[in-house]
């Protein structure tokens, strides 16, 4: 009995220790998402003056493919950390105990044919 009892804590602490580490992580991923997205609005608009810049025959064309560049790398870093938090999402859906099953129909509402699954 004993020998269960504290396999049965050892679970429910590993257990609590998935979700706290899967929340925090998307905490992070979160904050992280912020930072990108205020980069990328700064790399928008010095792409946009960067190109104001060379139609006026200030800079060379140069100016305006690295601020592209900076812009694409910002781009892709937005996307990168949007599936890592869609990632953490599924994670913390299992930890929490969720399954992988198709989910029964709401009632009152159609489905949309067989497979058919609902969003929460």
């Amino acid at each position: 009995y004993a020998q269960g009892v504290a396999e049965y804590e050892k679970t429910i602490l590993r257990a609590f220790s998935e979700v706290e580490n899967a929340l925090l992580t998307r905490k992070e991923q979160v904050e992280r998402r912020e930072e990108i997205m205020r980069f990328l609005v700064e790399a928008r608009a010095t792409q946009r003056v960067a190109e104001a810049r060379y139609i006026r025959g200030l800079v060379d064309y140069l100016t305006v493919l690295n601020a592209q560049q900076t812009r694409f790398k910002a781009e892709d870093d937005l996307v990168l950390v949007d599936f890592a938090i869609l990632s953490n999402r599924v994670t913390l859906h299992r930890v929490l105990g969720g399954g992988w099953g198709e989910l029964p129909p709401v009632q009152g509402k159609e489905t949309q044919g067989p497979g058919s699954y609902t969003i929460w």
